[in-house]
């Protein structure tokens, strides 16, 4: 391994790619990943669903609500 680290490349400088490589723009994050979306778009994200309401009025209880205690009406008290 240490053969083909030592050993020296016989590459010829070629101006138009050395210019070509230096002069490459750089993009900032927010530009890199707006091409990103441009070239390979997201799927569409799947969207959490709200409570429904489970009877007509009626709506899922929640820690803060209390719990409501019916109050008799007149008709159906009794009177002794």
């Amino acid at each position: 391994m240490q053969i083909y680290q030592n050993t020296r490349y016989a590459l010829q400088e070629c101006k138009e790619l050395k210019e070509l490589l230096l002069d490459i723009t750089h993009l900032n994050e927010k530009e890199m990943y707006a091409k990103s979306c441009e070239i390979e778009p997201k799927p569409p994200s799947k969207k959490k669903k709200k409570p429904t309401v489970t009877k007509a009025g009626d709506a899922p209880a929640t820690p803060d609500s209390k719990a409501a205690t019916p109050t008799p009406s007149p008709q159906t008290e009794k009177t002794q």
